[in-house]
């Protein structure tokens, strides 16, 4: 495993955490939400006993730097609790009915799901599957026997409905194990859309309503967009959801492109402005325990596929830049880096006539490594979709084949 890369997400979730956000050098006493861990008395001041060992421990002392205290836990997990805190899995309240094709909010309860469940229906078409895909464990199982910290909540349910459930998920995480909290992802809820689906948007919501992000671009009002960002935070954050699996920095450039509702336009350099202003109304300048962290989608940029077809299928695979703009598809990206994005996620598609190897770019080394670490400085977390690990193995595929084929032949 890549400590440094595991690092990052910890760092996130220290930060993400409503006890305590950033080092404190003066040593005042912050305020600690705590529901099942006790509290531990050093002098006049207390820490959480995450791990219930009756002692503090480096990562329970809020005194010290994030950075400090997620080397000392990260020392303490087991590998099996280091990679259920690098997954992220689908999770359901009792009774929701996302991704069923007729989604109804009314019998939906704060209770635990705790059924295994196994997505059998085509999210885009609503369509069943030939074959199930995309199973999620039961909320208490995924938190008790998988090490599951990180969650994405697809449910359209109340606030009140929504922040009940959250407090619960976090003390049964606080109660288990070395206490790591959770972070609760969503897709976009604050915008009007007619196509609201798995994995774009919630759709209509408890939350503030505002226009879609297109709308929200042709407003030409900067200000008004960290506005947006600043009140959405504050709902978001309210009812527990930390993490955004959003916004879009890929350009409208292909107008067949079903995913062009979710840009902000065509315009690079205006988009990069966007960027900035959605960034850090969500996150603050920088992470602390009232930002949403942000995911930023979808590097390097998901709107110049080949005829407008769409990477999930076989036939949408690959994307090709004309009139060689691939550089201009990055310059959302770079605004996004430089506001701070908390992750940024690649996207499904291969490239066509650039200078990076034909393979999707969840998988390629020089795109990720060299291009966004190494010549971007992008230091945060790199969020691969679900899609390209089990369904949408584009170029990898490929590549097993010839392996295989030559292993044969030797």
């Amino acid at each position: 495993m890549n400590n440094a890369g595991f690092l990052m997400t910890m760092l996130v979730a220290f930060a993400m955490q409503d006890a305590v956000a950033q080092t404190s050098p003066d040593k005042k006493q912050p305020f600690l939400g705590h529901r099942s861990a006790k509290l531990i008395n050093v002098g006049n001041l207390q820490f959480k006993d995450l791990n219930r060992n009756g002692k503090l421990d480096a990562y329970e002392d809020w005194r010290l730097s994030n950075d400090a205290r997620a080397k000392n836990l990260l020392s303490q997990m087991s590998i099996e609790q280091k990679v259920g805190f690098m997954l992220i899995s689908t999770t359901r309240l009792k009774n929701d009915r996302s991704f069923e094709a007729q989604r109804s909010t009314d019998s939906i309860s704060s209770d635990f799901n705790e059924e295994d469940q196994v997505q059998s229906m085509n999210m885009f078409t609503r369509k069943p599957l030939p074959f199930p895909m995309m199973m999620s464990a039961g909320t208490t199982k995924g938190v008790t026997q998988f090490h599951l910290r990180h969650f994405i909540l697809r449910a359209n349910a109340s606030t009140a409905i929504t922040a009940a459930w959250a407090n619960k998920l976090q003390a049964l995480c606080e109660a288990d194990g070395l206490g790591i909290p959770a972070i609760i992802a969503s897709n976009p809820r604050n915008h009007i859309t007619k196509d609201a689906s798995i994995g774009l948007s919630v759709g209509t919501t408890s939350f503030s309503t505002w226009p879609g992000e297109l709308g929200l671009s042709a407003t030409r009002d900067l200000k008004l967009i960290h506005e947006f960002a600043d009140i959405a935070r504050q709902e978001w954050a309210a009812v527990g959801l930390r993490k955004g699996y959003m916004y879009m920095a890929d350009l409208a450039t292909e107008p067949r492109w079903q995913r062009v509702e979710g840009t902000f336009g065509e315009n690079a350099e205006w988009v990069g402005k966007m960027m900035h202003e959605i960034v850090t109304g969500f996150q603050g300048t920088k992470l602390s325990s009232s930002s949403v962290a942000l995911t930023t989608k979808h590097f390097p940029g998901g709107g110049a596929g080949v005829g407008g077809q769409d990477p999930h299928f076989s036939w949408g695979k690959y994307e090709h830049f004309p009139g060689k703009m691939f550089q201009n598809n990055l310059i959302p990206f770079k605004a996004a880096i430089k506001a701070g994005t908390s992750a940024i996620m690649p996207y499904y598609s291969i490239p066509q006539g650039t200078q990076y190897e034909e393979i999707a770019y969840a998988y390629n080394k020089p795109v990720i490594t060299g291009l966004l670490r190494d010549s971007l400085g992008f230091k945060g977390i790199i969020n691969s979709d679900t899609g390209p690990i089990e369904m949408m193995p584009w170029g990898a595929d490929t590549q097993a084949l010839q392996t295989l084929r030559h292993c044969w032949k030797r």
